[in-house]
């Protein structure tokens, strides 16, 4: 299968799961709405009476912003805490829906299937947990590797004789760091896919064979294709952010943000639909 036909088939197989996207979306948009009213609602409470919410209003000063820290921290701590706990939950839900999504385009089933979804997000819930805690562990590996690249341990700002040199060095790690968390993206996608079809309760041999077919041209090109269309996706919505600015509020606050939202879950959806049918061809045939 080529790489166009398999995202073709990646936005046909969204458009028959599309009640199913959308309740996904209800439910993140939910989460956003239950992590910010209570934390919003602490802080309002707690500067209603001062005369900051004014002066916060106005351009950044970041005098101000510590006055509001140091004399309003318990009440931040807490909102922040409530917050915390909130989205440590919204990550347990999102491991859970990619699951879901994960079983959905595994399936040969032509029509949107609720209960595949429920039971694929619960049979591979703790098996994508695992793999999204080395993927971490991954990424903490790779940072430090950049962190002792740019020599942060023996850094003296004061005591250097020019700054080019470190520049240099930060610069190079941005770029290694963003071609990682690339290469890491086509990484998770293809150990979902092997996960879910080996359905074996330990993941070794899967993320060993997923690491394998990485580097393979086509998974990266699929990705970069992908990554594209979100990128510009993003960019038009900064674009359109720009252009109406606050007017109209319900388009720029309302509209917009929610949109993107459900443009991410479905593009999370269309590309391991496509990654799946690029997996699926390379398989030998039995």
């Amino acid at each position: 299968m080529s790489l166009l036909s398999a995202i073709s088939y990646g936005f046909k197989d969204l458009l028959r799961h599309k009640w199913l996207i959308l309740l996904v979306f209800m439910i993140n948009m939910l989460f956003g709405i239950v992590a910010l009213s209570p934390f919003k609602s602490i802080i309002t409470q707690s500067l209603s009476t001062t005369h900051y919410p004014g002066l916060l209003a106005q351009d950044f000063d970041f005098v101000i912003w510590t006055d509001v820290l140091r004399e309003h921290l318990s009440s931040i701590g807490m909102g922040f805490e409530l917050l915390s706990l909130i989205m440590g939950i919204y990550t347990l839900w999102s491991i859970f829906y990619i699951g879901g999504f994960t079983g959905l385009s595994l399936s040969n089933d032509k029509h949107s299937s609720s209960s595949e979804f429920w039971s694929s997000g619960a049979r591979y819930f703790f098996r994508f947990f695992r793999l999204s805690i080395y993927t971490i562990l991954i990424y903490l590996f790779i940072i430090a590797l950049l962190l002792w690249y740019i020599g942060i341990t023996d850094l003296h700002i004061l005591e250097m004789e020019s700054e080019i040199e470190l520049m240099f060095k930060c610069k190079v790690s941005a770029g290694l760091l963003l071609l990682s968390i690339y290469i890491i993206s086509v990484f998770k996608e293809l150990a979902k896919i092997a996960i879910a079809r080996s359905d074996q309760p330990l993941i070794t041999a899967s993320i060993l064979n997923a690491a394998k077919q990485t580097f393979a041209i086509k998974y990266l090109l699929l990705g970069m294709i992908l990554s594209s269309i979100v990128f510009i996706t993003f960019v038009v919505y900064y674009l359109l952010g720009e252009y109406f600015g606050l007017k109209p509020m319900f388009l720029s606050v309302l509209i917009l943000p929610q949109l993107i939202l459900l443009v991410r879950i479905a593009m999370r959806y269309v590309r391991l639909s496509a990654f799946t049918q690029i997996y699926k061809s390379s398989l030998p045939l039995s």
